[in-house]
């Protein structure tokens, strides 16, 4: 990246539910080595799905931020990555089982780790990443749902997932037992790309073509985030929205 890249993150309850689940990070390095960004969107009952979140978050981004590195390989970075997805399943299971309140809490969970011109995606859930770099907007991400297993089955249509009684139905989340298996890739980033996390709230109300023309359209990261939030609140907003967008 020639420039330093700017990020910018806000977060609004909506106007249905009566508390905020999600949580998001914003962590650079003293030295602009790396940037890390992380997405998360609770679940589990009254006040739960908080706390799900706020585990995940924070467990994921200390074990990151003490445990990287100048001169890591990409391999070794991916690796990172994934330990701290399985670290922060862990931390949040051990949570649940230790209160009865707060039983089958679970969470979402997406990192994104910018080294130099290297992204590096570590994702549970159907929390998104979008990268638009010109005219050319595609979503980093898979959503762990339901409905995404019947697209690419071939069993229902794109369109006709967007629309699905069961489309916030996950299929993985922070929370269980069982090992975790993060989708895990890495990108190469370009000057001039604008980057996205979003949880569900957003892209529920707002369609593909709507949120592209606004991170496309806005002069700034902060204008970028203010319009996104607005127009999904205009849209009633019926969940927690959060974002974090990076012009690079």
């Amino acid at each position: 990246m020639t420039n330093q890249p700017t990020f910018r993150a806000a977060s609004h309850p909506g106007y249905v539910r009566s508390n905020n689940e999600d949580q998001y990070l914003v962590l650079r390095s003293e030295d602009y080595a790396f940037t890390l960004l992380i997405m998360a969107d609770g679940m589990g009952g009254h006040k739960c799905g908080e706390v799900a979140s706020q585990i995940a978050v924070d467990q994921a981004s200390r074990f990151i931020d003490e445990k990287i590195r100048q001169g890591m390989t990409d391999r070794q970075i991916m690796d990172l990555m994934e330990r701290a997805v399985e670290l922060a399943n862990v931390h949040v299971e051990i949570e649940s089982r230790s209160d009865p309140s707060r039983e089958d809490m679970g969470t979402t969970l997406t990192l994104g780790l910018i080294v130099h011109n290297k992204f590096f995606v570590s994702h549970v859930g159907d929390s998104r990443i979008y990268l638009l770099r010109r005219d050319r907007f595609e979503q980093l991400t898979r959503d762990d749902t339901y409905v995404e297993y019947l697209v690419q089955l071939g069993q229902i249509s794109r369109a006709e997932a967007a629309h699905h009684p069961k489309r916030n139905l996950l299929t993985k989340a922070l929370g269980v037992a069982e090992p975790m298996s993060p989708f895990l890739r890495t990108y190469r980033l370009h000057p001039g790309d604008r980057l996205l996390f979003c949880t569900d709230g957003l892209y529920d109300v707002l369609s593909t073509e709507e949120i592209k023309d606004i991170l496309g359209q806005s002069p700034t990261a902060d204008r970028a985030v203010s319009h996104l939030i607005r127009a999904t609140l205009q849209g009633g907003a019926p969940d927690n929205v959060s974002v974090i967008v990076g012009f690079l």
